[in-house]
Formats: structure tokens, C-alpha cells, sequence
């Protein structure tokens, strides 16, 4: 086999092959890629919230504290009024424009005893006014309302219901301040948030606890504005998928390639390929074989025989090969001895 010939399409393959793993890991650093979401603008802020209150009596013989505070059991009987004391703190990260509004509402709620989410009849009460406000380049504000409920009033209500209902009831009286909050922040669209204080205390009952339906403390949260980047993990998605199909190609042109080279080695170039690539140890290529002149020559029929005599002499073997006839000769020459085996193509039809 001619050795320039070879070693040129093992340097075709080892060409595919560099290519072939190239593409591989571009492939796959292209398809391990991520590319993180910018933020273009981003504010914080904090919403703190707390209540409290204190429940006054009417005047009676038993209690002559000017009211009561929080965390007791009160009797309806003797309740004038309660003041609540609504506290509301928002803290943004950066100054800002924006506006909020807040308003303190009450909601009588009869409901069938038992089953609260069963209401038969409901009234409500506005505690106080719609207020607003606007703010420019501002981190904060803070609201601070105080209403009276007038807790006989609404008990005179309920039990006026309850004196002209068919049914069984039972009743709650619900207290919301609710505060809606609009900012505006360069490079955010404008964002809106609304939060709220709830109590709520039984009514017609003849003693009662009053539980804050929202426990006070803080609020925490984040706007941001993000661009995904979209165009840019596309780019990365459409690179990595060329790659892949790169390697796809080319993976197909070297099978291609080494089927055709394959199918042009006849079956002497192989069986021919195989004893030198075998036997490599003991054989050496040379330029001319030695004369047989003068020596006792000896035709063996295989080349198995002629290993045989190399074993025997420990000798290498000399091959040279006409590549034109297809015609190639190894001999091993030892002590006035040659033995010449001659691998022919015609042979092999």
C-alpha cells in the first residue's frame, strides 16, 4: 500500500475528527449558555401596619375607668364606643412621585348561627371620608387615622334586624381601613399596590372579644422592570442549533468519505494491509530485495510458512511491492537460504 497515500487520508480523518469535536464543544457551550435577565430599573419598599384601640363604656356603677384597652372581654350592655387608631408607614427605597388614597369602612354582617360564610343581611358604615394626597420626590409617608365606631348604634341596628328576621341569626361587625398607594418611578411603569388593616368584633353577643383580622408588622416588596434579553438567547439558541446540525454534516461526510475509500481498497490491498500491519515487527520495507543469485531459493506457498522460517532464523523479513501488477514479494535470506513468498492479486480470483 503506498504509505504517502495512507498516511494522507489518515490525515483526511484526523481532519474530520478535530472538526467534528470542535463543533461538539462549541455545540455544547452554546447550548449550556444562559443568559441573565437585565434589570433596568428596580425600587423597593416597606408597608408598616398596626392598629390599636381602646373601648369605652357608658357611664355604670361597676366601671369607672375612662375605657379599656386591648386583649379584654367587654359587655356589649355597657359599650358606648370604641376608638381605633389606624397606623400606616410606606418607605420606598429611592424618592419618587405618586399618590395614595385611604378611607376607613364598617360592615354589619347577620349571618345563620354557626355559618359565617351564610350572610343574610349586611349594612355599612363609613367611618370616615375618602382622604388622598400626592407626593413628589418623596421616600415616604405616613398616614395616621383615628375613627370612633359608635358600637350602641350599630347594636341598636343589628337588634332591630334581629327583632323583625324569621331566622336565627348571628352577627359581626368588620372594620377596614384600606389604603391604595400609586407610584411612579423613572424607567418603572407606573405600579399601583393596595393594602389593608381589618378588626373584627362580634355583635349582639352578650360579651365579646375584638380580633385584628391582619396582624400588625411589615411588609416587604420589590418592582422591577426586566428585559429577558429575548433577541439575545435566541441568537445563542439559533448558534447552538447551526453547530449541532454542523455536527451532524460533518459527521455524516466522514462516514461517507471513509465508506467510499472502503469500497476503492480491493481485497488484495486489504489482505496485503493486514500481514503488514500484523507482522510489522518482523518485516522491513527496502528499496530493492536482496539477489537470490546464488542462493538455494525456496517458493513457499503462504505467508504462515514463511513466519515459520523467521521463527527459525529470527531474521527479518524484506518486502517490496509493485504496485502497478499488484504484485508484492517478501524474502527472508539466511545462511545461503531464501525463502520468497509472492502475494499476487490474480492469485486471489
Amino acid at each position: 500500500m503506498n504509505g504517502k497515500k495512507k498516511f494522507s487520508k489518515l490525515t483526511i480523518y484526523g481532519v474530520f475528527m478535530v472538526v467534528i469535536v470542535g463543533l461538539v464543544v462549541l455545540a455544547t457551550i452554546f447550548s449550556v449558555i444562559e443568559i441573565e435577565d437585565t434589570v433596568l430599573a428596580s425600587i423597593d419598599y416597606q408597608e408598616d401596619l398596626s392598629s390599636n384601640y381602646r373601648v369605652y363604656y357608658k357611664p355604670n356603677e361597676f366601671y369607672n375607668e375612662p375605657y379599656l384597652g386591648e386583649d379584654g372581654t367587654y359587655i356589649s350592655e355597657y359599650v358606648d364606643h370604641i376608638e381605633v387608631d389606624f397606623k400606616y408607614l410606606v418607605e420606598y427605597s429611592k424618592k419618587l412621585a405618586g399618590s395614595y388614597e385611604y378611607q376607613v369602612k364598617a360592615n354589619l354582617i347577620a349571618f345563620t348561627p354557626g355559618r359565617e360564610d351564610e350572610e343574610l343581611w349586611k349594612r355599612e358604615y363609613s367611618l370616615s371620608e375618602l382622604e388622598m394626597a400626592d407626593f413628589t420626590n418623596d421616600s415616604n409617608y405616613q398616614i395616621d387615622k383615628l375613627v370612633s365606631i359608635n358600637y350602641s348604634s350599630i347594636l341598636s341596628d343589628y337588634l332591630g334586624y334581629q327583632a323583625s328576621s324569621p331566622v336565627a341569626t348571628s352577627a359581626k361587625l368588620v372594620v377596614d381601613f384600606v389604603a391604595n398607594n400609586r407610584a411612579n418611578y423613572v424607567g418603572l411603569d407606573e405600579f399601583t399596590y393596595t393594602n389593608k388593616i381589618s378588626m373584627e368584633l362580634p355583635i349582639g353577643d352578650a360579651t365579646f372579644k375584638i380580633r385584628k383580622e391582619v396582624k400588625d408588622g411589615v411588609v416587604r416588596q420589590n418592582v422591577k422592570s426586566i428585559d429577558d434579553n429575548s433577541v439575545e438567547k435566541m441568537f445563542i439558541l439559533i448558534i447552538a442549533g447551526l453547530l449541532w446540525v454542523l455536527v451532524i454534516f460533518t459527521s455524516s461526510c466522514l462516514v461517507i468519505v471513509y465508506r467510499n475509500d472502503a469500497k476503492k481498497i480491493s481485497f488484495y490491498e486489504r489482505m496485503l494491509a493486514k500481514i503488514l500491519t500484523t507482522y510489522d515487527s518482523v518485516i522491513v520495507n527496502v528499496e530493492n530485495l536482496p539477489s537470490l543469485t546464488k542462493l538455494n531459493v525456496v517458493d513457499v506457498i503462504s505467508f504462515e510458512e514463511l513466519l515459520d522460517a523467521q521463527n527459525e532464523v529470527r531474521l527479518p523479513i524484506n518486502f517490496k511491492e509493485d504496485k502497478r501488477k499488484h504484485v508484492a514479494k517478501f524474502v527472508l535470506v539466511s545462511d545461503g537460504m531464501a525463502w520468497v513468498y509472492t502475494f499476487k492479486e490474480e492469485d486471489l480470483d
